[in-house]
Formats: C-alpha cells, sequence, structure tokens
C-alpha cells in the first residue's frame, strides 16, 4: 500500500512538472531593424510588413526616411517581407474642368466670426508635398505576398535586414 502512494504521488508531480514546462513554454519574440534601397538609393517612405509563411499574426514598420525601419517585438518564425510606397503617392489632382473643378476652398462661412490675426492653414496640402516628397515608385511584387521573392526567419533579439530592391 506504501509502494501505490508514493507511486500515485510520484505521477502527480512529474505530470504537475509537465503542465508547469508546458505552461512556460510560449511564443518566443525578437527584433529586427535594417535599411530599404532601390536600385541604390534610400527609399524615404512606405511601410516594411512580415506575413507569417504559416498563418498568423502580421507585423508592420514604417519606412522612415532615412530609409530604416525597425520592428520591436516580432514574433520568431519564418516570413514574406512585403514593401509597398504606394501609401505615400501623392493624390491625383484634377485639371480646371475635371470632376473637383467646382471644389469650394478651404475658408469659413460667410459672416463667420473670425478671430483677428487667424489664417486657415493648407494641411491638405502640406501633407500632399511631404507624400510627393518621400514617395518613391517600386516595382509592384514587392508589396504582395504571393509575389515577393523576399523573406526572413526571425530567430531573436537585435536580427538585421537591409533589404535592396531592384
Amino acid at each position: 500500500m506504501w509502494s501505490s502512494t508514493v507511486w500515485g504521488r510520484s505521477l502527480a508531480l512529474l505530470v504537475g512538472l509537465a503542465l508547469i514546462s508546458a505552461v512556460g513554454c510560449g511564443q518566443s519574440y525578437g527584433s529586427l531593424s535594417g535599411k530599404v534601397t532601390y536600385n541604390g538609393a534610400v527609399l524615404k517612405g512606405g511601410n516594411v510588413t512580415l506575413i507569417p509563411e504559416g498563418g498568423g499574426e502580421s507585423f508592420s514598420a514604417e519606412i522612415n526616411e532615412d530609409g530604416t525601419y525597425k520592428f520591436e517585438r516580432v514574433a520568431t518564425g519564418k516570413y514574406k517581407m512585403c514593401v509597398e510606397t504606394e501609401s505615400r503617392k501623392p493624390l491625383r489632382t484634377y485639371g480646371p474642368k475635371g470632376p473637383m473643378a467646382k471644389q469650394q476652398k478651404n475658408e469659413p462661412p460667410p459672416g463667420a466670426n473670425v478671430p483677428e490675426g487667424y489664417k486657415m492653414g493648407q494641411p491638405a496640402a502640406a501633407a500632399q508635398a511631404e507624400n510627393a516628397r518621400r514617395y518613391t515608385k517600386i516595382p509592384d511584387q514587392y508589396a504582395e505576398p504571393t509575389s515577393t521573392p523576399l523573406s526572413i526567419e526571425i530567430k531573436g533579439s537585435g536580427q538585421t535586414q537591409d533589404i535592396p530592391l531592384t
């Protein structure tokens, strides 16, 4: 009777330890950074997106004006890397006879009480100019996970991967 009690307790202890170690084994994470270039020139805007090859959570990082990108926390595993710059493409403008020709000016309505010295800004125009300055057209293949030739395996923290597009 004593041996069956010891055996039962030992088995319970082993099962408990196995459960504790299984719970402690969660997803591990790493970090990734690098620089994106196109035909040797730094890309000044856009996004780098990591799409997991086996499905799961995707990760995205903005391309800074100096061409750098950084993922602070990415689940370890294999990813397709997508690069897009279309988000920086300036909006299409229309000529004086186009559909936007009768667009109203950005100003207060007639008779509005406007504080002295107030001037209407042009945030949309400034954003357009910034996007135009940072936009570079790259081949469409890099933006789609089904056509991008880029891939990476995240193994831990501090990884670097420059992305030279052609």
